[in-house]
């Protein structure tokens, strides 16, 4: 059909490729399958709604309108695409957390109904705000070079078997963190390391 219905073939000619970016322009998108190449094609700009693109295999000359907004999925930049999360437990599967800062060290646990440290009760809002940042911590930017010299772990969490070590730059303000569940350093900015901290 010729009609522009979603889905379906819009024109066949090749020097229309670069009015709907579906030639060198566009984005070119590979499908794999257990390491086996499934598809390849070349998103286009987007189509008379927001929801819809132009889009054309590598293999052919047919450009067809394809529905789900596949231009903000695709066109997004390297970070986006990248994990962010530090660290993630249910609230509700959080039963301790361990608190480094120097030679201080304490442990906030739920005992009896109510969260403490040591023999003391802890104020119920500021453990909730800390179970919820803690629950799904996630970072600002991801550091794929170590930064060279690492300023000193100025604290570190643990929880469960992970442990969230934080070492702070004061110039610019930001924290270097590690988690020991994988390699990959974050860069948090001071105010989300706070909530945890």
């Amino acid at each position: 059909r010729n009609d522009g219905a979603i889905g379906w073939i819009v024109f066949n000619n090749p020097q229309k490729h670069n009015l709907f970016q579906v030639d060198s322009t566009g984005t070119m998108v590979t499908v794999y399958e257990k390491g086996a190449l499934k598809a390849s094609f070349i998103l286009g700009k987007s189509g008379p709604t927001f929801s819809d693109s132009y889009a054309r295999l590598v293999s052919s000359n047919d450009v067809a309108l394809v529905g789900g907004g596949f231009s903000y999925t695709f066109n997004r930049p390297l970070k986006e695409w990248r994990d962010r999360t530090i660290f993630s437990l249910p609230k509700e599967n959080i039963k301790a957390v361990e608190f480094q800062f120097g030679d201080t060290t304490f442990t906030l646990a739920f005992q009896d109904s109510t969260w403490k440290i040591g023999k003391d009760s802890a104020d119920a809002s500021t453990v909730d705000g800390l179970l919820s940042s803690l629950s799904k911590f996630e970072a600002d930017e991801f550091i794929d070079s170590i930064p060279s010299p690492l300023p000193k772990m100025t604290a570190q969490i643990t929880v469960g078997d992970a442990q969230i070590r934080f070492h702070e730059l004061k110039e610019p303000a930001k924290f270097f963190i590690q988690s020991s569940a994988l390699p990959q350093w974050f860069e948090v900015q001071p105010w989300r390391a706070n909530q945890v901290l």
